[in-house]
């Protein structure tokens, strides 16, 4: 499955004060009542995060189903960029396991699309505006400073994800059943 943001849509805007902490610090807190949960046997409900509006896309240069994102790509992009965080600091801490889990969200099987006609087809989560078709959305994913996309990245790499210890494994606790990558 692949997301593209739309020509239409504003650029990335959110930041830290205003939008990612508190989104970390909502997932923060699901992760310790899983935890909890864990600890006694008990289940933990489901957490509703926001509604995030799709429109189905036909795209027939590949075998990836498409939808446009009409409703909530700020939110959905910097989730994307909090799992890239969360991937890299586990690669960084030989997690492998968890660099597998994190990356089936945020990548697609290369066995569905021709990677040398469609390169950007490898992340589930695509920006269409002029800036990204340009290149910078894969640059900023490899660590290109300074971008809001990287500093959500950076973000969620050193305060909130290597803070907290959070892996793969704990983000996908008790919720492996209603997660699909």
């Amino acid at each position: 499955m692949r997301y593209t943001v739309p020509l239409f849509q504003r650029p990335y805007v959110w930041n830290r004060d205003e939008n990612w902490t508190a989104l970390w610090e909502d997932i923060r807190r699901v992760i310790e009542r899983t935890e909890r949960a864990g600890g006694s046997g008990d289940t933990v409900a489901p957490h509703f995060l926001g509604a995030v509006v799709f429109d189905k896309t036909p795209y027939l240069s590949s075998n990836l189903e498409t939808r446009q994102v009409i409703d909530e790509q700020q939110r959905l992009t910097t989730l994307q960029l909090f799992l890239y965080a969360a991937r890299l600091s586990a690669a960084g801490m030989d997690h492998e396991r968890s660099v597998r889990l994190l990356s089936k969200f945020l990548e697609n099987d290369e066995d569905l699309f021709d990677i040398g006609q469609h390169p950007d087809h490898r992340y589930k989560v695509w920006p269409t505006n002029a800036e990204y078709v340009l290149g910078v959305w894969p640059i900023t994913m490899l660590g290109v400073r300074h971008s809001a996309r990287t500093q959500a990245v950076s973000f969620g790499s050193s305060d909130a994800l290597c803070s907290h210890r959070v892996s793969a494994d704990r983000l996908g606790q008790g919720q492996r059943g209603r997660l699909r990558g």
